[in-house]
């Protein structure tokens, strides 16, 4: 289940336990009035990406992101996994963030993210998913200054939440699983972000027009003094003047002046020092700049009183009190909205309406020759019943095609693998023998069945430390006769076979892949730690259960367009899906 189904149903919990009363607070009470179904702006953003270009601000973004996007990144387990048992995930999770999309690479994809963070305090990226079970995402990054919010979200998954706003006026509406928004300084009074270049934005403002100031003095410079001569008879002063340009300006000569009627006096236009520049006034200014970024003024340039020891200790705090917080923001949502979004599993309790449903598409029906495999979880015995894995047009055992998980036949509590074929004479069967289909309970396993006329079914089983292998039977596998019976007219059915008919799987079910053709045991050990699907190889249903989608609409990555439903199945913990 992804993050936003995840909590509408806590809410729905929540108010159904609490008697369904609203909350009594109001919902940004500082923002505009929200209007529904329209999205509020980021204010100010062409300033903000204008301002970002000066150089005292550039500087400071730049010594945080290249910082955080330059760190040796990595993707690990947490605290209490056995050691081994999380590499398959952990290297679908890697290869996913180390090429993003087509362009970027993970430190290009963070370069931008970040520059988006601290210049508007709203970095954003957009998830897609693809049809390659390898790398299942595609992560691209957003200019986060043109994405919109609505404000008034109901925390709905369907709902749009995000809206992009084009500069050709198109609107670009995105719910709360294709937009990762992550947010700087979050505040109750609106529902954007705080960007560091936003606090220090007066600020700019004001140093870059003492920048300008400085400029036009420096680029128009003008003599410091003049000579005042009080009340000389123009014929007198136009001599003075050509003397003074022809014998003494230039000459280094000592100018001797007599025979005045008076006194001439100096005039001072300006200093003459930096301190017309007003380069103090400028190192104010540049010193609360780095106190938005959280930053020491030595990193911006400002060294004066700076030595050795203390330009160390500088360095330090700037990485504490502006490198960490800001990469520690970036990576919980990488692990709570891409890491959480790829390792999701359905998860049953054995209920007998929970089921995914596939529909009868005809690249799904009637199958001579076929290969169902499936990663699964299961966490309960399943006593002296049959429980559904995959199926597909089945109302009674011995009807379709099912794979299943049985104790029903020689013994309770056994966990064997089950398969019937309905063809035209005899049915095409196997029971496994104990523990065929799981060799103990909580264990994450990759289960298979592989069926062609001539040769009958055979079953297969394999786990992260053990390749897939033939298992033993109890009886079996019969081959049949006749033709292989249509199931066009019922639907594939994952996790159980029909709603109330027979309990379904008690555990969770993850990647599952349907093909018309009958693998090799060499082709299945491929597909164990590498699931894949191939078009032109035979896949006809390839379904990633809960990896983003939740509980919704289950896509087919095949591309034929057999789209699952689920009914009464929740989110939880993903087997894997590769190695």
């Amino acid at each position: 289940m992804s993050k936003a189904g995840i909590a509408a149903w806590l809410r729905r919990a929540w108010q159904m336990f609490a008697g369904g009363e609203p909350r009594k607070t109001v919902v940004l009470p500082g923002a505009p009035r929200v209007v529904s179904g329209r999205p509020l702006p980021k204010p100010t953003p062409y300033l903000l990406r204008r301002f970002s270009e000066t150089p005292v601000a550039r500087k400071a973004i730049n010594t945080i992101k290249d910082r955080i996007a330059g760190m040796r990144w990595r993707v690990q387990p947490k605290g209490g996994s056995l050691a081994g048992a999380e590499d398959a995930r952990i290297e679908i999770i890697a290869s996913t963030f180390e090429v993003p999309n087509a362009d970027d690479s993970f430190r290009s994809l963070s370069e931008q993210v970040l520059e988006d963070l601290l210049i508007g305090g709203c970095g954003t990226i957009e998830v897609q998913l693809t049809a390659n079970p390898q790398r299942p995402l595609m992560l691209w990054p957003v200019d986060g200054l043109t994405v919109q919010i609505y404000a008034g979200w109901s925390g709905n998954a369907d709902e749009p939440r995000y809206a992009q706003l084009t500069p050709w006026g198109e609107r670009v509406d995105l719910l709360n699983d294709e937009l990762i928004y992550i947010r700087q300084n979050p505040r109750t009074s609106t529902p954007f972000g705080l960007g560091r270049l936003e606090v220090a934005f007066e600020t700019i403002q004001r140093l870059l027009g003492a920048q300008e100031y400085a400029g036009r003095l420096a680029s128009n410079t003008v003599v410091q003094f003049a000579l005042w001569l009080q009340e000389l008879p123009p014929a007198t002063y136009d001599k003075v003047i050509s003397w003074w340009q022809n014998e003494i300006e230039g000459t280094g000569k000592v100018p001797i002046i007599a025979n005045l009627p008076a006194k001439p006096e100096v005039l001072r236009f300006s200093e003459g020092s930096d301190r017309d520049l007003r380069l103090e006034w400028q190192r104010f200014l540049i010193r609360i700049i780095a106190d938005a970024f959280d930053l020491p003024p030595l990193l911006l340039g400002l060294e004066q009183d700076i030595n050795r020891s203390t330009a160390e200790a500088l360095v330090d705090e700037a990485f504490r009190t502006a490198v960490v917080p800001t990469a520690r923001l970036y990576a919980e949502h990488l692990t709570r909205e891409v890491i959480a979004f790829l390792l999701a599993s359905l998860s049953s309790s054995g209920g007998n309406s929970n089921a995914v449903d596939c529909g009868s598409g005809t690249s799904l029906d009637d199958h001579t020759a076929l290969t169902w495999y499936a990663w699964v979880y299961q966490t309960s015995n399943v006593g002296n019943l049959n429980r559904g894995v995959i199926s597909k047009n089945v109302s009674s055992i011995g009807n379709g095609k099912a794979l299943r998980v049985t104790g029903a036949t020689g013994g309770s509590n056994v966990n064997r693998m089950g398969v019937s074929i309905q063809r035209a004479t005899t049915n095409a069967t196997f029971v496994g023998s104990n523990s065929s289909f799981v060799t103990a309970l909580n264990t994450r396993t990759f289960v298979a069945v592989t069926y062609d006329e001539s040769d009958g079914p055979r079953g297969w089983r394999g786990t992260l430390s053990a390749p897939v292998a033939e298992i033993n039977y109890l009886t079996g596998p019969t081959v049949g006769s006749g033709t292989t019976s249509s199931d066009a007219s019922g639907n594939l059915r994952i996790g159980n076979f029909l709603a109330g008919e027979i309990l379904s799987f008690p555990g969770r079910i993850s990647v599952v892949a349907i093909y018309n053709r009958r693998m090799s045991q060499a082709d299945l050990r491929v597909h164990q730690m590498r699931p894949f699907c191939s078009r032109d190889d035979g896949c006809r249903l390839f379904v990633n259960l809960g990896g983003g989608a939740g509980t919704g609409t289950q896509a087919d990555l095949s591309g034929h367009g057999n789209n699952c439903t689920v009914s009464g199945l929740s989110v939880a913990n993903h087997v894997p899906i590769a190695r």
